[in-house]
Order: structure tokens, then sequence, then C-alpha cells
């Protein structure tokens, strides 16, 4: 019985996190595009992206305390209803042209509407199989997720690429009628036993005990600290990098409207990031120095970021941001395994979500300063400039090895070690459940 409903439990994660990431990631390789359809200029576009990140920085730490205080079913569905509402405002603003102010405004919220989405599927997930005693199946839960995951976002960055050539406005109206149907269909069929999801402390004290646990396990531990300050510079140049490479690669093939020719690129970078994950193992095993670990793939993104300004010409430029995107998805996992070995079990959550917050800091300055650049001297300046920014992360890779153990191999705590909930029968669940981010994740 156990195993049937952690089985059914698994089902309804695949089919909500397959319809949620289709949803956001069909206007992922139009969005910049869109945004200038909408009547805004190209510093504009990334005032409005900046926005994004800064709703992100400002309700990160409040909407986690929310998914531990009321629930991660509760949680998920509120951030899936204002990622909703600002959908249909987005759409809103593009045939109204609403200008710049109104832009802003709703990609706040549209920052508010992905904190209290993120991670909240997956800790309900995780709780609700534990409750049933199938924790052995995480792995196994997960893998499929990461690949359904992917399959989704080529399958909806390509179409939307599609859609857009009929009409721009019309991605942000299968966007909204998608998350209106995943809102439906989790509303009805996500379920949470009431103890699960009933208040475990104050929402202020949440969030104070969150905040000092980010500064304890995320900023005073030294090895910690150097990655939390490369997604610092990462943020403050790759947010501008996603969003950039649309318009400009458009402009260098000579067809600012051939938006199916984004969505098929759009593919392309996603195929290589995840391409850049799987290889992360092989990587991990060929290099065995952390510091090369590390420097590698950093050092080759900056190189890429550089060329894409440099070489200013469509093709030469494309595979330039393959590599980018290629050597994106092979730090990610080098990373989390890193940080890993040096986090309390308990605190994982808390420190992947400060890491993306500092990210987030980042990327809401870098946004509209090189789109000011780009504004006044063209993309390619930009990029050249971002290349440069990039260029400290090289200085902060740490030179500690992590405990192998530990670096290889993120555990779960055993099913005797959570106090029964009455979930799944012998129900059982951690004190805390993971809300980490997606690492492929982006914005809008």
């Amino acid at each position: 019985m156990a195993r049937r409903e952690a089985g059914k439990i698994a089902t309804q994660y695949y089919v909500l996190l397959g319809l949620y990431t289709l949803a956001a990631s069909v206007v992922w390789g139009i969005n910049t595009l869109f945004l200038i359809g909408a009547g805004l200029t190209v510093f504009e576009v990334f005032v409005a992206n900046a926005s994004f990140a800064i709703g992100m920085v400002l309700f990160e730490v409040p909407t986690g305390a929310v998914a531990d205080v009321r629930g991660r079913r509760f949680s998920f569905l509120l951030g899936v209803l204002t990622v909703l509402v600002t959908s249909v405002g987005y759409l809103l603003g593009y045939v109204f042209t609403l200008g710049i102010v109104y832009f802003v405004i709703f990609s706040v919220l549209l920052g508010l509407g992905f904190t209290f989405y993120s991670g909240a599927l997956e800790a309900w997930a995780v709780d609700q199989i534990i409750a049933c005693g199938e924790e052995g199946r995480l792995k196994d839960v997960f893998a499929t997720g990461g690949a359904i995951m992917a399959a989704a976002t080529l399958i909806g960055t390509f179409s939307g690429g599609l859609i857009a050539d009929v009409d721009l406005a019309l991605t942000y109206v299968v966007r909204s009628a998608l998350l209106f149907a995943l809102f439906v269909w989790a509303l009805f069929t996500m379920k949470e036993p009431r103890r699960e999801a009933a208040a475990t402390g104050s929402w202020a004290g949440a969030i104070v005990n969150t905040a000092k646990e980010s500064i304890e396990y995320g900023w005073k531990r030294s090895e910690v600290r150097s990655i939390v300050l490369i997604s610092l510079f990462q943020g403050t140049v790759g947010m501008w990098a996603w969003y950039a490479w649309q318009p400009y690669l458009l402009e260098l093939l000579g067809d600012s409207e051939a938006y199916w020719v984004a969505g098929a690129i759009s593919v392309g970078t996603s195929s290589m990031m995840l391409l850049g994950s799987r290889v992360s193992s092989w990587w991990g095993g060929v290099a065995k120095s952390p510091r090369i670990r590390f420097t590698a793939p950093l050092a080759v993104s900056v190189i890429c970021v550089f060329l894409l300004g440099f070489l200013s010409s469509f093709w030469p430029s494309l595979i330039a941001l393959m590599g980018m995107m290629f050597t994106m998805g092979l730090y990610g996992p080098v990373k989390q395994t890193y940080m890993h070995a040096f986090i309390p079990s308990a605190k994982r959550a808390t420190v992947i979500s400060f890491d993306s917050l500092v990210g987030s800091i980042g990327g809401s300055v870098g946004q509209p300063a090189l789109g000011a650049i780009s504004q006044g001297y063209g993309f390619a300046a930009g990029y050249m400039v971002g290349a440069a920014v990039m260029v400290p992360t090289l200085l902060l890779v740490p030179g500690r090895r992590a405990e192998s153990k530990r670096s290889n191999e993120v555990t779960l705590p055993s099913h005797s070690e959570f106090p029964a909930t009455g979930g799944c029968g012998p129900g059982q669940r951690p004190e805390v459940q993971p809300r980490a981010h997606h690492e492929e994740q982006r914005p809008g």
C-alpha cells in the first residue's frame, strides 16, 4: 500500500513539474523580444528584468518561511497563482503598451511568484514519499523528474519561438492557459496531511531564524563564502547575458523578427546546459584538484562571454553562447557537491536559498548597468564588459579539497529518524526539508 501511494505521489510530482516547466519555458527564448515589442527600450527591458531579481531578493526569505509555516502545497498554489496573475499582467502591458513603470511593478510581483514556488514542489514530494516510508525511491524520482524537466524545457522553448512567429502576445496567452490548468489540477489533486500544513511556528520567527542561519552557514564559513561570492559575480552578468542574446543574435542574423530562430537557439542552450550537467561526474573524476575543477569551467565561461561580443557575427557568436551554457551546466553540479561537503544536512536548503539570493542581488545591479551599456554602445560592448566583471570569479576559486564522501553523495536522514505524522501509513517526515532552487531555472 505504501509503495503504491508513493508511486501516486511520484506521478503527481512528474505532472506538476512538467506542466510548470512547460508554462515557464514557453517565454524563455523570446522574453526580451516580447518586452521590446511592448514598447520598452533596451535599457528599460533590463530594468524590468532587474526588478524581477529585486523581487526574488525581497521575498526569498519571507516566502521560505511561508512554506515552512503554512505548508508546501499552500506555497506552491500561491506561487502558481501569482505567476498566473503576473503573466496576464504582462500580456495586458504588451497589448496596451503600458510602459516601464507598469512592467517594473509586475516584474517584482513575478519574482514574488517564483519565490513562493521555488523548491516547494520538490519539498512536498520529499515530505510525502518519506511519509510513505519509501525514501529510498527519492533518487530515482528526482532523476526521472530531471528528465521530465529537461524534456518540458526543450518542448516549451522551441514551441515558444514558433508561437511567437504567429504573434508575440500569443506566447503569454499560452503560458497563462497552462498555468491556469496547472493551478486547477494542483488544487484538486495535490494532497497534504493537515498536520503537515499546520503552522510549526511564527512566520516572523521563521524569517529571523532563516536569516541567522544564512549568515552562520553561508557567509561565516570561508569555504562556502567563496562560492557565494562567485554567485554574486555570475549573477551580475549571467542574467543579463541570457536575456541579451535574444535580440543580439537576431540582430547579427539580420532578421530581428525571426522568433522561431530564437526558440531553436533556446533549445540549443538548454541542451548544452543539460549536456554540461551530465558530464560533470566525468569531469569530477578527471579533475582531481578542486581548484582545477572550478577554475576550468569558470575560465572558459569568461572567455565565451568575451567572444560573444568580440566576434560580432552570427555563427561564431552562437558557438560562443553554446560554450557559455555548457560551462554553466558543468559548473552547477561541481558547485553543489562542493557546497554540500561543508553544509550541515539540516541547513542545506537555507544556504542554497542564500546563495541564490546573492546571485539575484548581482542580477538586480548588473542587468540595468549592462543594459545601459548595450543601449549606448551595443550588445557586443555589454558582453565584453560583462566578461571583465566575471574575471574576479577566477580569484575566488576555493583551494581546499571538499570531503569526498560528503561531497559526492547528498543523503537524506533515515526513515527512523523522523517523528510519525500519519501521512501514508507509517508516515515520517524530516524536520527540515529542502527548499532549493533548480540551478537551471531562469526567470521570466
